[in-house]
């Protein structure tokens, strides 16, 4: 019985978690190409993104987990759909360029000498998504290019690949989780504190 109900947890997280990873990029996207801004927007983390489904992809194919396979993969079409929203706000879009292409060469590299590494290297990808922006929201007063949107469905999709790597007893998809929530506390905390003073002014 607890062995089902494991089961199904599982799949519904992974289904779920799926679903926000191809997601999460798209409300970002959407409003930089709607506002016409970038402003408070990092391309460090969009970058570190594409460079993480990348790896996810790799790990995935040598670990024959094919819903990291698909589900990144997928991710990786839209993800790139934020290097166009980037350039209709106006913005140079080649230094998140420059980061993935770097992750991803790195990736292969680091995949074919020590697999073991590769394993931590994703895994820091991966919870290094969070902070570029954590800082930017930090250091910058004018947040109006970020979406919050993307940041609730990047909390729920990191909530759910803990779920699943908990299910199935893999603490590379888990670990991430746990450590990317400081992040994910100051960006959403960030923008709803600059959402809050856009109303007072108004």
């Amino acid at each position: 019985m607890f062995h089902t109900a494991v089961t199904y947890l599982g799949l519904l997280s992974v289904g779920v978690a799926g679903i926000t990873t191809v997601g999460r990029s798209i409300p970002q996207s959407v409003r930089m190409f709607r506002m016409k801004t970038d402003a408070g927007v990092s391309q460090l983390t969009w970058g570190i993104a594409i460079a993480s489904g990348a790896s996810w992809v790799i790990w995935g194919a040598v670990h024959a987990n094919l819903p990291e396979i698909l589900v990144n993969g997928i991710a990786l079409i839209a993800l790139g759909v934020s290097i166009a929203a980037f350039m209709r706000a106006g913005a140079n879009p080649s230094a998140l360029i420059l980061v993935n292409v770097i992750g991803v060469a790195f990736d292969l590299v680091l995949n074919h000498l020590s697999p073991g590494l590769y394993s931590t290297w994703t895994v820091l990808l991966t919870i290094a998504f969070f902070y570029p922006q954590a800082w930017e929201v930090l250091t910058r007063t004018d947040l109006a290019g970020v979406s919050v949107d993307s940041w609730y469905v990047s909390t729920l999709m990191t909530t759910c690949w803990f779920i699943y790597g908990l299910t199935i007893g893999s603490l590379p998809i888990a670990a991430p989780s746990v450590l990317s929530y400081p992040a994910i506390a100051v960006i959403l905390y960030r923008l709803h504190r600059f959402q809050q003073t856009r109303i007072a002014a108004a």
